[in-house]
């Protein structure tokens, strides 16, 4: 068993403050820029060697973002420099559960200032234990975000992937759609409701990449940003904020086309979602797919499953 060591932050890895640029300065290519709220566009022009961890420091604070490509750390964006001989995605992991949005050093605008960072005490084992905790987690519940989106779509919806082709435009009507919006609602609830999961917006039933230009038209900026707090007003308006916040929302560049990313952790509570019509529902997940629980089983269902150790 590896030896834990009790040490700050900073001895672990060290945060750097993003560059800044402007979409004007920007030019076209391949190459993800990543703000706080995940890749927001593209520049010919990398800063920073993959893989490598970004965290969020104005907007989404303390969102943490793995990336497997060369990147551009956006100026709203603290990425790591040096992870001192650690593993990369273990380091992702422990910033994902150091609560990093309660550090906010900001006044009107969420702040996260990187010295406040580095101070932060935290417990570390060896490399060799650091990777056997990252392949554990990869093969539960509870590491998501460290899964490329890649890898789960190349695989079937399951109990805790599931696929939206938009989150409000409906396709085959060619119209906005609040049952579109509903439908957000109704997985994020039932994964909050069963053990979590992974939502993914702009792909198909398929797996095929769909994009989210519609969804981009009908959000303010009509941009990654503009969808991603659209979507967070959304979750508010159908959950509690302590909910919402176990979700984390990001927008990534797959096969050169947009999707969202939801990544929902399991409640320690019992969660009724308020749908677009009123009404407040009880949603679980059963296989791969989202269902109604009837209000005189969800009793009976919160005992078992919140008393579970």
């Amino acid at each position: 068993m590896s030896e834990w060591r009790e040490v700050a932050l900073g001895e672990v890895l060290t945060l750097q403050r993003g560059f800044d640029i402007t979409k004007r300065e920007q030019r076209p290519g391949r190459v993800p820029v990543v703000s706080s709220s995940g890749v927001s566009s593209f520049h010919d022009e990398f800063k920073v060697e993959s893989p490598g961890v970004v965290i969020g420091r104005k907007g989404s604070l303390g969102t943490v973002y793995y990336v497997t490509e060369p990147f551009w750390p956006h100026d709203t964006t603290l990425w790591v420099r040096d992870f001192q001989g650690n593993d990369v995605r273990y380091c992702a992991l422990l910033l994902d559960t150091l609560n990093l949005e309660e550090l906010d050093a900001g006044s009107a605008n969420p702040t996260l200032n990187r010295n406040h960072v580095h101070t932060l005490p935290v417990a570390i084992p060896g490399v060799a234990e650091q990777r056997r905790i990252v392949a554990e987690q990869l093969r539960g519940d509870k590491a998501f975000f460290a899964i490329s989106t890649e890898e789960l779509i190349s695989s079937d919806e399951s109990y805790q992937v599931e696929f939206k082709s938009t989150a409000r435009w409906n396709l085959r009507e060619d119209r906005k759609d609040k049952r579109m919006e509903d439908a957000v609602v109704k997985t994020i609830a039932g994964m909050l409701n069963t053990d979590g999961g992974t939502l993914v917006i702009g792909v198909g039933d398929d797996g095929s990449v769909m994009g989210l230009e519609h969804d981009f038209d009908l959000v303010k900026p009509k941009n990654a940003d503009g969808l991603v707090n659209w979507l967070t007003t959304h979750l508010l308006n159908s959950f509690t904020h302590t909910q919402a916040m176990r979700t984390r929302a990001r927008i990534e560049l797959l096969r050169g086309r947009h999707v969202c990313r939801v990544d929902v952790a399991g409640s320690s509570a019992p969660v009724f979602a308020r749908m677009s019509d009123g009404q407040e529902v009880f949603w679980i997940r059963m296989n791969n797919s989202t269902r109604e629980l009837p209000e005189r089983e969800v009793e009976a269902y919160a005992n078992e499953h919140w008393s579970r150790p």
